[in-house]
């Protein structure tokens, strides 16, 4: 998942670089890329915030 975001991220300096008229498409792309690393961290420290157990 690491190396997804970083191509989703390096595709969003591309396009601001060298076609700055997606910059739509582009911050789009960043936004999906951070909602992916939130959900990693979530679902990493959901241990930690909820503890184990049945639930």
């Amino acid at each position: 998942m690491e190396f997804l975001t970083l191509v989703i991220i390096t595709i969003c300096m591309y396009l601001l670089m060298f076609k700055p008229e997606r910059e739509k498409l582009a911050f789009g792309m960043f936004g999906a890329a951070t909602f992916i690393l939130v959900g990693m961290w979530f679902v990493t420290t959901f241990g930690s915030i909820f503890g184990n157990g049945n639930y």
